[in-house]
């Protein structure tokens, strides 16, 4: 496990390294964003299947009501059903009107975001990825929203207000 904390600093600096020598944080974190992919899927056997962020001192509510705030990055506000997805396998499973929570977005998610209620990323801000294509579509979008993929899992029932950057984990409503 000391080997996969050692990898995540390399990142860390490695996005500070691009970001000095380009002056650009969005390169810096298209960077960081795919190094993390690729992280992910090869230490996912070394870790709990459910699991990127590796620090146990994060206590995970269950609790309805639960929000955590983000930057607002595409406005809108939509409830729906939540669909965790850590790489492109898992976003094949996406149905139409799910809110996606990942990681990050690239290019090869675009073709899931015409049937999404909204998404919400960990890595991001105004012109990631994730916020560009929500807004060409009109989704609302959250970014920054760091250990959402911990906090909320594939089933939950949520309110994403992307007009003031919160995901709230809401009762599920009942069946009419």
């Amino acid at each position: 496990m000391h080997q996969h904390v050692e990898c995540l600093k390399e990142v860390k600096v490695g996005t500070k390294w691009i970001k000095k020598q380009f002056g650009d944080l969005q390169i810096a974190t298209a960077f960081q964003c795919d190094l993390m992919s690729e992280m992910i899927q090869y230490m996912k056997p070394f870790v709990a299947s459910d699991t990127v962020n590796i620090n146990p001192k994060i206590e995970i509510s269950d609790a309805d009501n639960f929000s955590m705030k983000g930057i607002p990055v595409s406005q809108g506000v939509a409830k729906g059903t939540v669909r965790v997805a850590l790489d492109l396998k898992e976003a094949s499973l996406l149905q139409p009107g799910e809110i996606l929570v990942t990681y990050c977005t690239d290019i090869g998610w675009s073709p899931y975001f015409p049937i999404l209620g909204g998404v919400v990323t960990e890595l991001g801000g105004l012109i990631s990825h994730g916020a560009v294509v929500s807004r060409e579509y009109g989704l609302p979008c959250i970014a920054g929203l760091h250990g959402a993929t911990l906090h909320f899992k594939t089933g939950d029932y949520v309110l994403l207000d992307g007009n003031k950057g919160i995901l709230q984990r809401l009762s599920k409503p009942e069946d009419s």
